[in-house]
């Protein structure tokens, strides 16, 4: 959304003290880590050493996004460590690709996101694109935002970092809920 005429900025202004603030923070350890609400952060894939902030900080569930096949994908070691931090550990890999059957996999991801027992949840893919555009489905299909509102919460928290793959990935987002409506 932009906001260039004196018209539209103040629609913007108007529109932006309704968008709950998203916080871009630093977390050692993840790349791109923003706490979206009490409720969930997303990030890019956490090392060892943050998965004891991530307990400190009061999360219960780490969500992984990621695919087996992906290079540097730790998925049974993460697991292992995530465990092992005292937090629980749910891999719900989402492969966005042009032509996969994504339905059952984001529904599942929506559902385990809301379960007060996983909560608050730590969502992570590489570098957090995939765990963005989860997030804008879930914003719109659950939350009833529009895709405007959802978007710029995203741009605004830091979510979106402009790069072709985000771009993809809020398109994923954006068609998969045209495609899913609630």
């Amino acid at each position: 959304l932009h906001c260039s005429s004196s018209r539209l900025a103040a629609l913007c202004i108007v529109f932006a003290m309704q968008v709950p603030q998203a916080a871009k923070e630093t977390l050692p350890g993840v790349s791109n880590y923003t706490r979206l609400d009490a409720t969930l952060a997303c990030g890019g894939a956490p090392s060892v050493e943050a998965l004891a902030e991530l307990k400190r900080r009061g999360f219960v569930t780490v969500i992984n996004l990621q695919m087996a096949r992906e290079p540097n994908a730790r998925i049974e070691a993460e697991g292992q460590d995530v465990r092992n931090a005292g937090l629980r550990y749910l891999s719900m890999p989402l492969n966005p690709s042009p032509g996969a059957d994504v339905a059952e996999a984001v529904e599942g991801l929506l559902k385990a996101i809301a379960a007060p027992v996983n909560q608050p949840v730590f969502l992570h893919s590489v570098a957090s694109h995939r765990a963005g555009a989860v997030w804008l489905i879930k914003r719109m299909l659950r939350d009833g935002w529009s895709p405007e509102q959802a978007v710029m919460e995203a741009e605004t928290s830091g979510l979106s970092d402009h790069t072709v793959y985000w771009n993809q990935m809020q398109q994923f987002a954006l068609d998969y809920v045209k495609t899913h409506p609630r």
